[in-house]
């Protein structure tokens, strides 16, 4: 079992305005938040899909209606 602080690597989370600071980390974040927000609307334009095939077979427009309210 590993002591708690072996594996800690300091995050780049500071609440710096200056944009020095944030286009330095920019391109290291760029691309894993935009795959992670790809690929969160794939999974939502697929729960999306499910839900309104479970209200009914035949039409989304209930489902699509109940998914909005």
């Amino acid at each position: 079992m590993t002591k708690q602080g072996e594996n800690y690597e300091e995050l780049d989370q500071y609440d710096y305005s200056d944009g020095e600071y944030l286009e330095k980390i920019a391109d290291k974040y760029t691309e894993p938040i935009g795959l992670f927000l790809l690929n969160f609307s794939i999974l939502e334009q697929g729960l999306n899909i499910a839900v309104a095939d479970f209200i009914s077979d035949r039409a989304h427009e209930m489902g699509f209606v109940v998914i909005k309210n």
